[in-house]
């Protein structure tokens, strides 16, 4: 009496794999499967391009099950992020100066993350933003909306100047666009 019992008797089971179909394309999955309800319990499927440096698109479908007896549904949402040069739409492609040194000055590149939710219908985390390589000077503009469970997102926006090899001028935004964007390269 008086004491919990325990009706759990196996762990969940984790199984998770990864494709790389060609240099460029990979797939990935992950499973959580609870053996005493016999149902998964999350999944998540990604795909990424990545044709080369500083060019990185994916995209990822999660689902997590939250189904309760008073709630009988589950979280879903389609998640996308990419850093793209954005001079290839004009047929500058650049060229590849090496890890951490751009393509070259002159160059916008696009970046971003969002993440869309299937069951409210809604943006519910955005990262967008641009940078700009000045070849001895590098500039970026980052806007990051995140929803933390209360009535409004939280929104903000940073600005940066970078003065290559010496300092930084405003609120670096490069740890949320390291967090956010799967293979970002900085610049």
């Amino acid at each position: 009496p008086g004491v919990a019992r325990m009706t759990d008797r196996v762990s969940d089971l984790l199984l998770g794999d990864q494709i790389n179909w060609t240099p460029q394309w990979s797939f990935d999955g992950t499973v959580q499967y609870n053996p005493d309800n016999h149902k998964s319990t999350r999944t998540a499927l990604s795909a990424r391009y990545n044709p080369g440096s500083y060019r990185n698109i994916s995209a990822a479908y999660r689902f997590q099950d939250n189904s309760t007896p008073a709630a009988n549904d589950g979280n879903k949402s389609i998640d996308v992020s990419w850093q793209w040069p954005l001079n290839d739409l004009w047929g500058d492609k650049g060229k590849d100066l090496g890890p951490g040194r751009g393509q070259g000055g002159g160059r916008w590149y696009a970046v971003g993350r969002l993440n869309y939710s299937l069951q409210h219908r809604k943006l519910t985390d955005g990262v967008v933003g641009v940078e700009y390589d000045g070849c001895c000077w590098i500039g970026r503009i980052v806007l990051e909306r995140l929803t933390t469970g209360q009535a409004t997102p939280n929104t903000r926006i940073m600005f940066q100047i970078e003065f290559v090899g010496f300092a930084a001028i405003g609120s670096s935004p490069m740890r949320t666009l390291t967090q956010n964007i799967q293979r970002y390269q900085p610049l």
